[in-house]
């Protein structure tokens, strides 16, 4: 393997007549390879000589070195992010670190890139991870994470979810009211005063959390807040 010190090398012997051994041979062969601890991958050529016998004449039959790759590692994990939705797309997991090769991610499994992948939408998402190795390492086994974008949380009235209790909040109402708006959660948001029902009570309730918050404003210029 890549790295690591080779094995040792050995001889093989066949032709030896009336049970004689390589004890017979007057000299033993040398076996060397051109590999060492930093070669790369590859095959490299085991080479046989030096040996001597005086009743045998011998002939070589080279052999074959296979350095294999090394494993590539993740040193430190990928995480995920604590993200709350805002509109725009965000990074949703910190880097990983590797060794031997380079961190890649995929939102589906199949499809990486050693950019960190983003999301928009409030929603959870599966992140796959794992090294690809480089010419001397080879790739890890894929990893996950899981990572959940949160809904905001809304103050009471803003029924529009951008983060202000304004008359865009009345005007959303209006037109929950209007075509009976089917989508479920802009329908909660807009019975600002939980009766179960969207009507002309839910806009007085905003128009109050307006003023109430108009009057907290007042106070704190006032008081040099």
């Amino acid at each position: 393997m890549e790295g690591t010190d080779n094995p040792e090398l050995t001889v093989t012997y066949a032709g030896f007549k009336n049970g004689e051994t390589a004890n017979v041979l007057d000299q033993l062969p040398t076996v060397t390879t051109t590999a060492t601890t930093t070669s790369a991958p590859g095959t490299y050529p085991i080479t046989v000589s030096g040996g001597s016998a005086t009743n045998y004449t011998l002939i070589y039959v080279n052999g074959t070195l296979t350095i294999t790759k090394a494993p590539s590692a993740v040193t430190k994990a990928t995480a995920a992010r604590t993200l709350t939705y805002t509109g725009a797309a965000q990074q949703i997991v910190n880097a990983g670190v590797a060794s031997g090769g380079t961190m890649q991610y995929s939102l589906d499994g199949t499809t990486f890139s050693a950019s960190i992948p983003t999301a928009t939408d409030a929603s959870t998402y599966k992140v796959y991870y794992k090294v690809v190795g480089d010419a001397n390492h080879y790739d890890t086994e894929l990893a996950t994470v899981v990572v959940t974008i949160k809904e905001p949380e809304r103050k009471n009235g803003d029924v529009n979810g951008d983060g202000n209790v304004d008359v865009a909040d009345i005007a959303t109402i209006i037109t929950v009211m209007a075509q009976g708006d089917k989508i479920v959660e802009q329908v909660i948001a807009a019975d600002v005063n939980g009766d179960g029902v969207v009507d002309v009570a839910d806009i007085a309730t905003v128009i109050s959390i307006m003023a109430a918050n108009a009057r907290m404003q007042l106070t704190m210029t006032e008081t040099g807040e």
